[in-house]
């Protein structure tokens, strides 16, 4: 509702808003039909609009905008949000390139970097995903959903001393993280530490 109120406010296209909380974060795309671009470049063509799908999206923003940070993460996030995770990572890679040193916080990095190790995460990529969720923490060491991958990505590579880690720090910026004490109890008992692992189920 927030960012529809952005949107309208100054009259855009796309609007990015972003959340911050209890360890948590979100960032929102929200876009406004119809897109502002037509299928022709013929100026006595007749002006249909073309219907609003993301690939529509993809090329007006990539069309219009000069080569820069906001329109590449705002894609990556549209692509994101419905599940196509790879088609995403390219455009966080592209987002990517324009955080500057030392200028991580302006740009939002660590969510970036958040958003594209999930969504390496997702695909299966395990190392890319510890890569850039470790970078996510050490620029917002409070980002207990990054602790909390973290943790099942050293789990996919069966290092479980590592997963019991990442869990752990997961609850101690986030106690109430539900799932990661049953997470964490399924890596002892492959430690073969059963008592602890029964205090994480109980």
């Amino acid at each position: 509702q927030q960012v529809e109120i952005i949107s309208e406010q100054y009259n855009a296209n796309v609007a990015i808003w972003g959340t911050v909380f209890e360890g948590k974060t979100q960032v929102y795309v929200h876009t406004l039909y119809p897109i502002d671009h037509y299928n022709s470049d013929d100026p006595t063509a007749p002006r249909v609009p073309i219907q609003p799908t993301l690939s529509n999206l993809n090329m007006t923003m990539r069309n219009v905008y000069d080569p820069q940070f906001i329109p590449d993460f705002a894609l990556a996030q549209l692509h994101y949000s419905v599940g196509d995770f790879a088609s995403a990572i390219p455009y966080y890679d592209a987002a990517v390139d324009f955080i500057k040193s030392g200028r991580e916080s302006d740009f939002k990095a660590e969510a970036i970097y958040f958003y594209r190790g999930f969504a390496r995460y997702q695909i299966q990529n395990w190392d890319g995903a510890i890569v850039d969720l470790k970078q996510s923490v050490e620029l917002y060491p409070r980002l207990a959903e990054a602790y909390y991958y973290l943790g099942h990505a050293y789990i996919q590579q069966q290092d479980y001393q590592n997963a019991v880690s990442y869990f752990g720090q997961a609850l101690d910026y986030h106690p109430g993280f539900s799932l990661a004490p049953y997470h964490r109890g399924l890596a002892y008992v492959q430690l073969g530490e059963y008592k602890l692992a029964i205090e994480d189920f109980t």
